[in-house]
């Protein structure tokens, strides 16, 4: 019959796929921490296992001891330093077998809940999928198959060290990958990606093979490619955008679905100012400005979008008229004019149509001001309603 310590280290080995001399090592070096705090004044302490029966024997100075000398206390203390080691050992061999993969897609089985996160199986290591590193529609259950991206192994943490996310935008980029051959083979580049995710992304990409067309060969034939991941992203609108070294070019695409009438571009702060049709500014600007703001990352340039419109009326306002116009209103002064007019705030009227939350950027502003302001301006308009001409249009 096999010795317990025996059958425990090979049922180790197995389950934790470790090499049976590697655990016996950390149960010698666990014994040998014990005995030294045992026995403190002994000049030489050492400890033989005996691997044919799994015996340890303990010898000090010269002297054998049975283990059972060390006492309960110093036992307990070998088993912690014992199970202390193997755990290292298993953190260094998951490290050494998943760091190479990091960066990767793999797929798991969510074999368990900690609080709102998920537990995720891998063989014969854990990973874990954080609540905040899933998508908003996501709803797992115990036992399903789950595709995530490996961000980060965290060599301290015992029961799930690897870290996967659905969130980051590389996960995009490795779905891409799968399912486009061409981006794997050099062929088609994927220069960058930004992601609301859940909600909104923007791909730009490029092709190096003049026959290949980048947006169609990452859309697939009848759009295929481009669903298997919108279907893996529950629904996540993706817009794929040509790259183009000129700036002018890939902001007006990174703003798609809107059209562009015009582009100012200010290379010095990398700003571009943009001019559309009075009908495409709210697409330009998207559901709570996410278009804009997604077109912002993708270019790296800060994007100020103007209509037609409001465009050709700033033209009739030179900045002296506009601080005229803007420091009628109570507390508005010459530099916050000049700010509110940079934000496309040129008029009274203007102040008067906005918001709370539109003034909140403007330095200095604050919610109860801003509130003053624009009641004021009301107040104002009210009083004074712009002629009207013989037409019935308002005059400027």
């Amino acid at each position: 019959m096999k010795n317990e310590i025996l059958a425990t280290l090979e049922s180790l080995g197995k389950e934790k796929g470790l090499n049976k001399e590697v655990l016996i090592e950390a149960v010698k070096d666990a014994v040998l921490s014990a005995a030294k705090k045992k026995f403190r004044g002994a000049k030489d302490v050492s400890v033989i296992f005996q691997q044919d029966t799994g015996d340890i024997k303990v010898v000090i100075d010269g002297q054998e001891k049975p283990l059972g000398d060390l006492g309960r206390i110093a036992a307990q203390s070998a088993k912690h330093i014992m199970v202390k080691e193997i755990r290292q050992h298993v953190s260094e061999k998951v490290y050494a077998t998943y760091q190479s993969r990091i960066g990767q897609i793999l797929t798991g089985r969510v074999e368990a809940m900690d609080g709102r996160d998920f537990i995720i199986e891998l063989g014969e290591i854990d990973g874990l999928l954080p609540r905040q590193e899933c998508l908003p529609q996501d709803n797992f259950r115990i036992g399903d198959n789950v595709k995530a991206y490996l961000f980060e192994i965290k060599r301290e943490i015992n029961f799930a060290p690897l870290l996967f996310s659905r969130t980051h935008p590389r996960f995009l980029d490795q779905l891409f990958r799968i399912e486009v051959p061409e981006i794997k083979e050099g062929i088609i580049e994927i220069k960058a990606i930004v992601r609301e995710a859940g909600y909104r992304a923007k791909i730009a990409v490029e092709s190096h093979m003049k026959n290949v067309d980048p947006i169609g060969t990452c859309i697939g034939l009848k759009g295929e490619r481009v669903r298997a991941i919108t279907q893996e992203l529950n629904g996540e609108k993706i817009d794929i955008i040509p790259y183009d070294k000129d700036m002018k070019i890939f902001i007006a695409r990174a703003l798609a679905p809107a059209k562009v009438l015009d582009i100012q571009i200010f290379s010095e702060d990398k700003r571009a100012r943009i001019i559309v049709e009075d009908d495409q500014l709210s697409l330009a600007i998207g559901k709570k400005g996410q278009n804009v703001r997604l077109a912002a990352k993708l270019t790296g340039w800060k994007l100020d979008i103007r209509s037609k419109t409001q465009t050709e009326k700033e033209k009739k306002f030179t900045p002296k008229g506009i601080e005229k116009e803007l420091t009628q209103l109570p507390g508005i002064g010459i530099k916050m004019a000049n700010s509110l007019g940079k934000a496309g705030l040129i008029t009274i009227e203007d102040i008067a149509k906005s918001t709370p939350e539109n003034l909140l950027n403007i330095p200095g502003l604050g919610e109860a001001k801003a509130v003053q302001i624009i009641n004021k301006a009301k107040e104002i308009i009210g009083n004074n309603p712009p002629a009207k001409d013989k037409k019935g249009e308002k005059t400027q």
